[in-house]
């Protein structure tokens, strides 16, 4: 595999270290897609707090509780699916890529429904001819924040784990991120700032990435 992107490292910086990008995995809902899902009326219906997590919740129910549980999600999920969008510096980003090196591989790994992925490449990827090496849904188990997704990710890709850059909007893409050792990349909007701690880079915009990969960028980890 060629190695396209050799960021630039301030060796002045003790805390800084040398990243070599040879892998992107892009998170699906409020990253490639702009935010749909309530996730707090979600929780309401659900009758969970705001703390318990809303996949690992529905994995401990059975019998009529995981039927009726599945119902509210997936219903919520179908609304968002048909109303999705995707982000302005998506396709930039996609073309950047798919155009500075071809062989590049690009993954989406989401806590989504399978179908809901097939609806975004159906509906706003085929078009322009972007495409994933692998997608990764919540039947990937354990899903985000566990970093296992994207241990397996770089062992299909036969890379590192620490080459990957892991672009999301949540904290458990970060977590997800930092638990691998990939480079995290926050996807900034106007509810996750008390996640910048845990991202190693921040943008507000997916083109961002683009000049990222252009000139480089130094990583720093506490």
């Amino acid at each position: 595999m060629s190695v396209p992107y050799a960021p630039i490292i301030q060796r002045s910086d003790p805390n800084a270290t040398t990243r070599t990008i040879q892998g992107i995995v892009l998170d699906m809902d409020g990253t490639i897609t702009h935010p749909i899902l309530d996730f707090a009326l979600m929780r309401t219906r659900l009758a969970i707090p705001s703390t318990t997590d809303i996949l690992h919740h529905l994995h401990s129910l059975s019998g009529s509780a995981l039927t009726e549980a599945t119902k509210i999600i997936h219903d919520m999920e179908h609304e968002a699916m048909l109303a999705m969008t995707v982000q302005e510096g998506f396709s930039p980003l996609m073309r950047f890529v798919q155009s500075r090196d071809p062989k590049m591989p690009k993954a989406i790994f989401t806590r989504n429904r399978a179908d809901c992925v097939d609806w975004l490449r159906e509906t706003f990827c085929e078009k322009d001819g972007f495409t994933f090496d692998i997608i990764l849904t919540r039947d990937f188990l354990p899903v985000k924040p566990d970093p296992a997704g994207l241990v397996h990710i770089a062992k299909e890709w036969n890379i590192d784990p620490t080459s990957l850059m892991m672009v999301g909007d949540s904290k458990d893409d970060m977590q997800c991120a930092r638990g691998a050792g990939a480079v995290g990349v926050l996807l900034r909007n106007d509810h996750n700032a008390d996640v910048e701690t845990l991202a190693d880079l921040v943008v507000h915009d997916l083109e961002e990435i683009v000049g990222l990969l252009e000139k480089g960028f130094t990583v720093q980890r506490q």
